[in-house]
């Protein structure tokens, strides 16, 4: 299982290694060159940014090819959920 996190305090790391999985700092994904990734289970971790995606977890997504037989994602946050 791979796991993609994007954080900005320290809360979605948190919870990605909850988790479990291979961990990959999507800042880091989005400079090392590959152009897709592959495994049996790929999540994504990431806070809610007013009841939105980041823009970064936007980018990333349209940047990259996913491939696996199951997608996950969990969205972290501080004081309010979103919508």
């Amino acid at each position: 299982m791979t796991i993609f996190y994007f954080t900005a305090t320290g809360n979605s790391l948190a919870v990605a290694k909850r988790v479990g999985g291979e961990l990959i700092s999507i800042p880091k994904a989005l400079k090392d060159g590959e152009s897709g990734y592959e495994d049996d289970a790929i999540g994504f971790v990431f806070p809610d940014f007013d009841g939105s995606l980041p823009r970064i977890m936007t980018k990333f997504m349209k940047s990259k090819k996913f491939k696996a037989d199951y997608f996950f994602a969990i969205a972290t946050y501080g004081f309010f959920p979103g919508n």
